[in-house]
């Protein structure tokens, strides 16, 4: 019987390298938000993104299982002058002290269905160049 578990090196594929555990391929942005909710609101800078969430830097420490409502400021993949505002409910599963501040990683849990392939579209175009 083979050892499966992620997290055991031996299962790598390279020796002395975990495993990717993610599910959803992600993307590095620098795109700034906002967390709406609790109060008071606080920007954040998101650093990165998959079809399913993000993860951000900020100067708040979020516990895990938080839910959020945020506003996202995304640039259209074809037209990057172009803005859009996302907005939506979210929820924390990871938080750590970084040197650059608080790092959450976030699920998304309520979101506009263009908005959602809006985010899909970025992440696609970026895995592909």
């Amino acid at each position: 019987m083979s050892n499966t578990d992620p997290n055991d090196v031996s299962s790598s594929p390279l020796p002395g390298v975990p495993q990717e555990r993610r599910q959803f391929p992600r993307t590095h942005v620098k795109w700034r938000a906002t967390i709406l909710s609790p109060q008071p609101v606080t920007n954040v800078m998101v650093i990165e993104i998959s079809d399913v969430g993000f993860g951000f830097v900020g100067d708040v420490a979020y516990k895990i299982g938080t839910q959020l409502s945020f506003q996202l400021s995304v640039p259209d993949p074809l037209v990057g002058h172009l803005w859009h505002t996302v907005l939506g409910q979210i929820e924390v599963m990871s938080s750590i002290l970084t040197r650059d501040g608080f790092r959450a990683g976030v699920l998304i849990k309520s979101i506009n269905a263009a908005h959602q392939d809006l985010l899909k579209a970025w992440v696609k175009l970026r895995l592909h160049e």
